[in-house]
């Protein structure tokens, strides 16, 4: 008997294509949706710890600065203390300079990204070895020791049109010098796959000569004896080892961009939590608007002696046929997803995109969570077609038009709408989002058939004025099949809320990034150099520019942080000048999260002090007073936490401290100045200055164009969400044909008995448009409803994980889109439906009918 529910299962689906494809389409994009988003951090990492260990050749350790991922560190005394270490099998030290070519340096732009370095790489590699090095040469040979040589990757001379002999001239901060362009390197791997491409290898010994930084490097390698156990040499080199250095993986190396994708992660889980929960409603919606149609055919099959179990379970075998249908396009979907989603931040994070992981047991939950979704859906429409009497179909009294009661879509509506505004701890965060949305959406495709009365009379005198009589027996329609229209509402709605919703959040992220800048970001000038800046520069400009009114340096260095539990990791320290701060002579205020006192100035002044932006609060329950533990020069050093602030610098996972402090995080100079020209003209100033220092080539970006800047790089990390929106307002519409085709095959009675009354095809296509207008309108109305729902839901959501304050913002435009838009999506969704419609002759429309 199995085989023969089966059998008639499969022809069932097969018979309706339409309704089946959409089903598998609202299941597969849930299970795309998650799929896709909680592997993107995998991704990112996945590719950019593929990157930093093939530049570390056959190293399976490396040992850095402790304090500063820019300081340089003395090799011999890192070789000295590991001269004991017996797993220890051989060393490869490697020092990375950031230089700029001097053709370049009068257009040199020093990047946004705090911690990022700027300009050309050289990598200095002991060239003797070259059976250890982390290169492949393409032509030429690599650079001798004394040879002042330098090999390119082949990307970078193909751009620059370099070949072997030709000369290439860098600047530094104690002046010029020359490499001579010996041989060009493959760019499938190693270090020729950072910085873009912009890289070339020197040998060791003749960077550290025109550096001027004989005997130091930026890490060792550690080649480890067969047989050696990796994490017992770390933990045994970390306590062995001076305060003042790392013992790290070569991956560890890529951690500066961690914030930033655990931030980009932590809002795509939301949305995929949101989107599954959608999803579900989606399959619930096509599931039940089939119970709908096929009240009369589950009927007759109990008259022709099928039981409730076995018309339930032909309801369950549908189910699992769409399941798997539903999870094979789903994770081909969601591969796509994952792909394009990563390519992007590639692009941003300027890594090469060469690897695409998906771990089987997120592959396992997404399979699993779409399969549970799809037989929940399932689970009420199949029990309803159960339950119909086999009387009732012999009667044909199947009334297509109820639906649960108004006040059971009342109090689910209200629920979901009331979770959306509530707030919940970090653990419950994305269960709370997807159940908020399913309830808020499911509740409007329940109250929808009730509201289509009081619409009619809203809708009725508009159509009928331009659409005419045929507008009046689509009203009547929309109507006669209320339920399954409520059904094709709930989908339009669902498209529409996540433009609404999304769209919110977004233009929310990027007002809050706004305010943040025009707080934070004040000053006429923003002053970089192509070489690092002189000890006294400040004192020079006060001594040639008198008049202007702040001069305030901005340094950023990456540096370990001690959380109260966990492994240490990266944050960005931020340094900058108190009195930039100060409420009574600066002219920078920062934005001080609620509860967080702002008279705390002198003590930033003393130093030892910081500022915690409100994600490290939030991730690590800090707290103003707290102590927090920074690895410095000093080893891992104590800070008083003095206030929590809103920061976006590094995604957030940000300390604020002194420029006091700058020698304790690896020294050296600021990246940045900012001053306030008190009245002259910028512009002008900004050209006096490259003349007064012409051997800085200074970068000098004006208030405005600097803003913009930051917020078109900030902004860019959420466009990743746009091909989901897209997907969703697809499914939408294919809702809404799907409705609209189960309509007419239901009326084709109907239909060919208004052709026989002489009823022409062209306004029987009018009538159909009509449906499809007021289901589109509807769901429009009732989706902006939803769409502020979710735009709470997502924005505290992401509040919740990342630590920002965040608050939706909706532009009038948003809603001018998403209004406008409908219309257009319900004549596009209805055009096929209304074609069928009209294309069918009344003699074959009534034949059909008999069928049926």
């Amino acid at each position: 008997m199995t085989d023969v529910l089966l059998s008639y299962t499969l022809k069932n689906l097969f018979r309706h294509f339409w309704r089946t494809l959409a089903t598998v389409l609202g299941v597969a994009v849930g299970i795309a949706a998650v799929l896709g988003t909680v592997t993107v951090g995998d991704n990112i990492n996945a590719n950019l710890q593929s990157v930093f260990s093939a530049a570390s050749g056959k190293a399976e350790l490396i040992v850095a600065p402790g304090a500063s991922g820019r300081a340089v560190i003395d090799s011999q005394q890192v070789l000295n203390s590991l001269k004991q270490e017996k797993a220890v099998q051989s060393t490869l030290q490697t020092l990375e300079y950031y230089a700029v070519l001097k053709n370049e340096a009068k257009g040199y732009t020093r990047p946004i990204v705090p911690g990022v370095q700027g300009g050309f790489l050289i990598s200095g590699q002991q060239t003797e070895k070259p059976e250890d090095l982390p290169v492949k040469l393409s032509s030429g040979q690599l650079p001798e020791k004394g040879s002042m040589g330098i090999a390119v990757s082949q990307s970078f001379a193909a751009q620059e049109r370099l070949e072997l002999g030709d000369t290439l001239t860098f600047v530094a901060p104690t002046g010029n010098f020359n490499l001579k362009v010996v041989g060009t390197l493959k760019t499938d791997g190693g270090v020729s796959s950072l910085n873009a491409g912009q890289v070339g290898v020197a040998n060791l010994n003749d960077l550290q000569e025109v550096t001027y930084l004989q005997g130091r490097v930026s890490y060792v390698g550690l080649i480890l004896s067969r047989g050696a156990n990796a994490e017992d040499v770390r933990l045994q080199l970390e306590q062995d080892l001076p305060e003042t250095f790392s013992v790290l993986y070569p991956a560890g190396r890529g951690q500066v961009s961690n914030g930033l994708v655990q931030t980009v992660q932590s809002g795509l889980e939301v949305l995929a939590a949101t989107l599954m929960a959608l999803a579900g409603f989606l399959a619930y919606n096509t599931f039940a608007a089939s119970v709908v149609e096929r009240h009369r055919e589950f009927a007759l099959l109990r008259t022709l002696g099928f039981t409730r179990g076995q018309v339930l379970k032909i309801s369950y075998l549908e189910a699992a046929v769409i399941s798997v249908l539903g999870v094979l396009v789903g994770v081909a979907l969601g591969i796509a997803i994952a792909a394009a989603i990563t390519a992007f931040n590639a692009y941003l994070l300027q890594f090469p995109f060469t690897t695409l992981q998906l771990p089987y047991e997120k592959v396992l939950m997404a399979s699993l969570v779409g399969t549970l979704t799809t037989f929940a859906a399932a689970s009420g429409p199949a029990r309803a077609a159960s339950s119909v009497a086999p009387m009732v179909a012999a009667r044909g009294a199947v009334d297509a038009g109820k639906g649960l009661p108004f006040w059971v879509g009342v109090v689910v509506l209200g629920s979901g709408l009331a979770l959306s505004v509530l707030s919940y701890p970090r653990a419950w965060t994305l269960t709370a989002a997807s159940t908020s949305m399913a309830l808020t959406f499911v509740g409007i495709a329940l109250v929808a058939p009730s509201l289509l009365y009081p619409a009619r009379k809203v809708f009725e005198p508009i159509l009928t004025s331009l659409m005419g009589v045929p507008a009046r027996l689509g009203l009547g329609a929309v109507l006669r099949s209320r339920a399954r229209n409520g059904v094709a509402i709930g989908a339009v709605a669902l498209g529409i809320g996540l433009t609404v919703g999304v769209g919110g959040m977004v233009s929310g992220i990027n007002r809050s990034i706004e305010s943040w800048v025009e707080t934070t970001i004040i000053g006429d000038m923003f002053v970089a150099a192509a070489t690092p800046f002189p000890a006294d520069f400040k004192a020079q400009l006060k001594q040639k520019y008198p008049n202007l009114s702040e001069i305030s340096a901005v340094g950023v260095r990456i540096a370990r942080y001690q959380p109260p539990s966990g492994r240490p990791r990266n944050a960005s320290i931020v340094l900058t000048d108190p009195e930039r701060y100060d409420p009574s002579i600066g002219a920078g205020k920062l934005q001080f999260v609620e509860g967080s006192l702002e008279s705390t100035i002198q003590d930033f002044y003393k130093g030892r002090a910081v500022y915690a932006s409100g994600t490290i609060a939030d991730r690590y329950n800090v707290k103003p007073g707290d102590r927090v533990t920074l690895r410095t020069t000093e080893g891992w050093t104590e800070f008083k936490v003095l206030g929590i602030v809103i920061d976006y610098t590094s995604a957030g996972e940000t300390f604020i401290a002194s420029t006091r402090d700058l020698a304790l995080f690896g020294g050296g100079s600021p990246e940045l100045y900012v001053l306030t020209a008190n009245g002259q003209d910028p512009k002008a100033l900004g050209a006096d200055l490259k003349k007064t220092f012409p051997n800085l080539y200074l970068d000098i970006q004006y208030n405005e164009d600097y803003k913009k800047a930051i917020l078109d790089t900030t902004s860019r990390f959420f466009g990743s969400t746009n091909s989901l929106l897209v997907l969703a307002v697809i499914i939408a519409a294919l809702g809404v044909a799907n409705t609209l085709g189960m309509n007419l095959s239901e009326r084709m009675h109907e239909m060919a008995v208004l052709r026989a009354l002489g009823l022409k095809r062209e306004e029987l296509m009018r009538s159909v448009f009509t449906e499809g207008i007021v289901v589109v309108v509807m769901g429009t109305l009732l989706g902006v409803l939803g769409g502020l729902a979710l735009s709470q839901v997502i924005t505290a959501s992401s509040n919740s994980l990342t630590g920002y304050r965040v608050s939706p913002v909706y532009p009038v435009t948003l809603f001018m889109i998403a209004i406008m838009a409908s219309p257009v999506v319900g004549i596009l969704a209805a055009f096929l439906p209304a074609r069928r419609a009209a294309k069918v002759s009344p003699a074959e429309a009534l034949r059909t009918s008999a069928e049926n």
